[in-house]
């Protein structure tokens, strides 16, 4: 499909990012990096996300819906049921909300009625075409794993993936013992893995990596990221023993606590994060 339109969107100013929603899930985000990024993103995907879950309005209904979420006006634009177009926008401007936005809309429900709208490929496109137009200052952001593509149905997980479930965790933790505690538990926490080199901890407990964006996680790397949260979350319960079911209450989504499998057998609570042939991998 043609992302001319999309992209002329997006120049808008106020204009911050779109999404595609599909069922409870949010498939994708495509944000300018400058505007959106780091711990405040994370903060907005988890407010989003809580957001979806609680107001079934937002889903369901079949006209514009607008909400406040931080600092943000976030619109929900239907495209077929259980499929919306979100756009995040720095203020409740009207006339993106009634003229540009609704030509985007119009685009993607061509798109859906053809037959030819998949929520990943359709964002990978829109992130190609503006990369090859000379535009880096976006970012595509692919998130929860229920889309139509193959590649997220045999549950391959993105590097993206595995950081906002990081990061959705440590700010959890940050709630309850404070940002420079919670960065140094995951320092003292890492094992001293090759695959986890790349990742690095800020003061406010923030997880990021240097290695390259859009990359897919592979068998060694997952069980790395599983044993470093497991041992986090066993250093914190030190100190606060019920805290697995406080993140859960906070609201940490399902997804991530799939991915980090935090939640894990009494045997990983005792120390015990990986079996040994599993351990042989590194």
């Amino acid at each position: 499909m043609s992302t001319a339109a999309i992209h002329e969107f997006l120049k808008t100013p106020g204009v911050v990012g779109i999404a595609i929603i599909q069922g409870l899930a949010i498939s994708c985000l495509y944000s300018r990096s400058q505007e959106l990024a780091g711990q405040e993103k994370y903060h907005l995907i988890h407010e989003l996300r809580k957001a979806i879950l609680t107001n079934q309005d937002l889903l369901n209904h079949s006209q514009v819906l607008e909400i406040a979420i931080l600092d943000y006006c976030v619109c929900f634009y239907p495209l077929k049921q259980n499929l919306k177009l979100l756009v995040l926008t720095q203020t409740a401007n009207k006339a993106i909300k009634l003229l540009a936005a609704r030509r985007v809309q119009s685009e993607l429900q061509r798109a859906v009625e053809l037959g030819s709208f998949d929520p990943y490929q359709f964002a990978k496109q829109l992130h190609r075409d503006q990369t090859a137009m000379g535009d880096r200052s976006f970012r595509l952001d692919i998130l929860d794993s229920q889309l139509t593509n193959p590649i997220t149905s045999r549950q391959e997980l993105t590097l993206e993936q595995a950081l906002l479930a990081l990061n959705q965790l440590s700010e959890v933790v940050c709630d309850y013992l404070g940002p420079k505690i919670t960065a140094n538990y995951w320092q003292m926490t890492r094992p001293g893995h090759q695959c986890l080199a790349a990742f690095q901890i800020s003061q406010d407990g923030e997880i990021t990596a240097s290695t390259g964006r859009g990359i897919f996680l592979d068998p060694v790397l997952k069980l790395g990221l599983r044993e470093w949260s497991n041992r986090f979350m066993h250093q914190c319960c030190q100190i606060i023993p019920d805290l697995p079911s406080r993140v859960e209450k906070k609201g940490l989504d399902h997804q991530s606590r799939k991915l980090l499998s935090i939640f894990p057998a009494a045997s990983s609570l005792k120390g015990e994060y990986l079996s040994q042939q599993e351990q042989a991998l590194f």
